[in-house]
């Protein structure tokens, strides 16, 4: 943010930063480790823990020395949720198109919250192999189908300050990236919130920073929007095969909201073993394009 803004508060950005890096692996951090997840001077963020803690958005617990995200931020994302119209009315055509003829397909919906797509509503088969992503994980922006989607529905004065965003905080991961999947017996279901524990040996990831999978020049960033843009006015969505992840695959459309408030995609996606790129294109691509259009409507 620029720091010429003066509407821009930087203690609440500092704040808002410090609950942004737990993960749903997470046991608990310390206020070092938050620190190195964010970036600012431990003596900000013990400061800063302190007073989330009193407010009740952190829990800290003495014995162990680890802070965990509070109730305070359980309600707040419970009513951004039930504020969610488009949520509502989008959830049963996601689960046809769940039902479809590939049984091993996630559908989902997420809203652009800064650099990362952030999934508000998954449905997927519990019986079968699949991915395992749940509501409130984060996707990058610049390589999975969900989040181009999102950047190709940017106005372009927006979509520069984005890809510009993208491009400072490209670092290396922070942590190892485990593999996205999930089978048979792993406590997965569909619906809200789906994506349950995976099994030991297939885990998913909470949020992937791997470096590798994101165009690392403007100039890169730029062209996969526009290779993006192209395909939606052609196509109704646009692709991302194997460019986030060589072994995923997906499809996915842009569904801004009726005010233009709000940014969120559609998208279908799967193991590429399993679901591959002809099976998308030639039996979900246009179902996914009609479902986006009516719910733009």
């Amino acid at each position: 943010m620029p720091a010429e803004d003066r509407k821009f508060v930087t203690a609440l950005a500092r704040g808002l930063d410090v609950l942004a890096v737990f993960r749903a692996a997470d046991q608990g951090l310390t206020n070092q480790e938050i620190a190195a997840r964010t970036g600012l001077p431990r003596p900000t963020v013990t400061r800063l823990t302190y007073t989330l803690v009193e407010l009740g958005y952190l829990v800290f617990s003495p014995r162990t020395g680890l802070y965990q995200l509070g109730a305070g931020v359980v309600r707040l994302g419970q009513h951004a949720l039930a504020t969610m119209d488009l949520r509502q009315r989008a959830a049963p055509l996601m689960q046809e198109l769940a039902d479809g003829p590939n049984r091993h397909v996630t559908v989902a919906l997420a809203e652009r919250v800064g650099t990362r797509a952030v999934y508000v509503e998954v449905q997927r088969p519990e019986e079968a192999v699949s991915l395992s992503m749940a509501v409130g994980d984060r996707l990058p922006l610049a390589a999975s189908a969900i989040g181009r989607a999102l950047l190709a529905a940017l106005p372009d004065r927006q979509l520069a300050h984005v890809l510009s965003q993208i491009r400072d905080q490209a670092s290396p991961s922070s942590g190892p990236v485990s593999g996205p999947y999930s089978g048979p017996g792993s406590g997965s279901g569909s619906g809200s919130g789906a994506g349950g524990t995976p099994e030991a040996a297939l885990p998913r990831p909470v949020e992937d920073t791997n470096p590798d999978t994101t165009p690392d020049t403007g100039d890169q960033l730029r062209r996969t929007v526009q290779e993006a843009r192209s395909q939606i006015r052609s196509l109704g969505y646009c692709t991302s095969f194997g460019d986030w992840r060589p072994e995923i695959n997906g499809i996915a459309a842009p569904l801004p909201s009726p005010d233009g408030a709000r940014l969120f995609a559609l998208n279908v996606g799967g193991p590429a073993f399993l679901v591959p790129a002809e099976d998308l294109t030639r039996h979900y691509g246009p179902r996914l394009a009609e479902i986006a259009r009516s719910l733009r409507d």
